[in-house]
């Protein structure tokens, strides 16, 4: 039970929220907790003394006072709207975006959640697009290195992507015996393994053995290219597994594909013109060699290199379906899962962290099927909070609040949503 001074300081603080003394708020709701209660009356405190460090831009102890809510009562949605809101504020979208979903969960019909997902989404979504703008030109083999290229090197790397394609589709080709299918495969993620070793060794260099090299080295999207590649050559061929080798080797090749469309597009424009008028009537009459502009590769690389995220994210979500089969082998699964790990927490781009978002919408529709036993969805949350938990960093200070669009715009949206109880 709470004790009469305790019930008077949350009164007081509340008080004071409601006359915007934001400090003195947090100050009594401190009074409160420290006085005690039973968890009722605790995590409601631990709330509003969240809502009131969101207000003071006290980020950091605004989390720890929403991870408590969850602590409390793990079944209440305000409390993951509380930690979702200091994850946002943090710029941990994809972790809070996160929350707000398994808060959701628990109230499918609560709009306010369902409006702080599709923010925290647009958080992402606007987080991947400002590093991908910020490294528009890393779609060339050659972007940002130390060692200068040759026209030969140049050229012996672009035989060396086609032969990944090529590879890729003698692999996909059905009637080719089983053992051809499977060196296909084999030297299509071992050529790729090279060219991403050539060109990690164009951008750094030999390598060093030392701290910061490693520290430059390894968030790298090219070692990921690498690591990736070691990973599928030590497991089975899978359709799955090549896809994201096969996007990205393609993607190199959008410059000369746009090029050449332009060029061939104002010959057959007026055969196109019929075509576009019966299926595509908004296209009618539109210049499509200046729509095939080589300067859209970076735009279109940035989608090709999401959506082999996204297949990296299917094919980790195969694995684990594969267990109920025959075929299945869990050192595979390990071993891919690691390597998901790591690339999910070095994620640079946000590429892979919004491909998983976009897995799970697409599970959670499934799920929400009546005909879907509830044995799988509470299998599919275990597997949800095992996974956060394997991808979270330790607890530490929250970035400075930026400015403009930024964190400080975000702040603003989220203080004038805050409300205490």
């Amino acid at each position: 039970m709470s004790t009469p001074e305790a019930i008077q300081a949350k009164a007081d603080g509340a008080a004071a929220w409601s006359a915007g003394n934001f400090s003195q708020a947090a100050e009594h709701f401190t009074t409160a907790i420290n006085l005690g209660g039973d968890k009722e009356f605790l995590k409601v405190l631990h709330s509003n003394r969240s809502a009131a460090y969101l207000k003071l831009n006290r980020i950091t102890e605004a989390l720890k006072d929403g991870n408590k809510c969850v602590e409390l009562d793990n079944n209440w949605v305000k409390g993951y709207a509380r930690k979702g809101d200091a994850l946002l504020a943090s710029k941990q979208f994809t972790e809070a975006y996160n929350a707000y979903n398994a808060g959701s969960r628990i109230a499918p019909n609560d709009a306010s959640m369902q409006e702080k997902m599709e923010q925290a989404m647009r958080a992402i979504r606007n987080a991947s697009d400002q590093t991908s703008r910020a490294s528009a030109g890393s779609s060339s083999p050659f972007a940002g290195v130390n060692v200068p290229p040759t026209p030969s090197a140049d050229k012996y790397v672009q035989i060396a992507q086609t032969a990944v394609l090529v590879l890729a589709v003698l692999y996909m080709i059905p009637f080719l015996p089983s053992s051809y299918r499977t060196l296909s495969h084999k030297l299509c993620i071992g050529t790729f393994a090279a060219v991403s070793l050539y060109n990690l060794y164009l951008k750094y260099g030999f390598p060093k053995f030392t701290t910061e090299f490693a520290q430059k080295l390894v968030p790298d999207p090219l070692s990921m290219d690498l690591f990736l590649s070691v990973v599928l050559l030590m497991n089975k061929p899978y359709l799955t597994s090549m896809s994201p080798v096969l996007i990205k080797a393609f993607a190199t090749f959008t410059p000369r594909i746009l090029t050449y469309v332009r060029e061939q597009l104002p010959a057959i424009q007026g055969q196109l013109e019929p075509l576009l008028a019966k299926y595509m009537p908004s296209m009618r009459g539109a210049n499509l060699a200046q729509l095939a502009n080589p300067s859209a590769a970076p735009e279109i690389n940035k989608q090709l290199l999401r959506m082999a995220a996204t297949m990296e994210a299917y094919h980790g979500i195969y694995l684990i379906f594969e267990l109920i089969m025959p075929s299945r082998n869990l050192m595979q699964l390990y071993i891919y899962w690691q390597y998901l790990r790591l690339r999910y927490m070095v994620d640079s781009t946000g590429d892979l962290k919004l491909a998983f978002v976009g897995v799970d919408q697409r599970i959670q529709t499934v799920l929400a099927f009546r005909m879907v036993p509830d044995a799988v969805r509470k299998g599919y949350a275990m597997l949800q909070t095992y996974l956060a938990k394997q991808v979270e960093a330790p607890t530490g200070e929250a970035p400075a609040a930026g400015g403009g669009g930024g964190l400080g715009g975000m702040m603003s949206g989220l203080a004038s949503k805050c409300s205490v109880m």
